[in-house]
């Protein structure tokens, strides 16, 4: 006999503002009060308080002394650190992934990757396909362990830019190769194509970070 799980308001309201978040309708800084996100999902303010202790817990969210919750602001050098994660954690769930992504997933993201690239407004649209792609290997990884690092820290990484680190004009031929590692079901291309694609926009970073360092650039992504 199989159950359905039943989805709790708590998990509920955790996933929408979570959501709300990743989305940019809650900016880094911003306060979270709970009688007005209650408000605005239709619940009572309990689940609301369960929702935003999980956010708290994942790092999405932050509590100061008087007890005020508020969007975490990232740096750049935790963001830096975050690719840095990301760079060992993706390139293994590439290794994962490369024999049970379908051709049809396959040729799914190459379509919306050429779409985003034409579209009126590539920089956010690419964005948002950059965004599902990483979800989904992370997502479809058979490895749970390695599955959880590879969310938090793509969740992380989409809570903390403010948009395209790199235009996608750069990053298309990369995400091209990628699916061509995945097509030839070889999983050593796939890992050594996605530690590139990750470490260019590591070097990036870091190089953004020591302008920073010297005064030279004050300005983060």
């Amino acid at each position: 006999m199989s159950f359905i799980r039943k989805v709790t308001l708590s998990e509920q309201a955790y996933e929408r503002i979570k959501e709300m978040i990743l989305n940019g309708d809650f900016k880094p800084g911003e306060q979270l009060v709970q009688d007005e996100l209650a408000k605005t999902l239709g619940i009572s303010r309990t689940p609301v308080m369960h929702a935003l202790r999980k956010l708290e817990s994942d790092g999405l969210v932050v509590r100061n002394s008087k007890g005020r919750i508020f969007v975490r602001e990232f740096t750049l050098e935790e963001m830096v650190h975050i690719y840095e994660i990301r760079e060992f954690v993706e390139k293994l769930v590439c290794r994962y992934v490369t024999p049970i992504i379908t051709d049809a997933q396959i040729e799914m993201f190459r379509s919306m990757f050429e779409s985003a690239l034409k579209s009126e407004n590539p920089q956010e649209e690419y964005r948002k396909v950059d965004n599902t792609f990483h979800t989904f290997l992370a997502e479809i990884c058979p490895n749970k362990e390695l599955r959880d690092i590879a969310i938090r820290s793509g969740v992380l990484a989409r809570c903390l830019i403010k948009g395209l680190i790199r235009p996608p004009q750069e990053t298309f031929p990369e995400h091209m190769e990628i699916l061509d590692c995945f097509k030839k079901r070889d999983p050593k291309c796939a890992e050594e194509k996605m530690r590139i694609h990750i470490v260019k926009t590591l070097e990036y970073l870091k190089k953004l970070l020591k302008e920073k360092e010297k005064g030279g650039n004050k300005n983060e992504p």
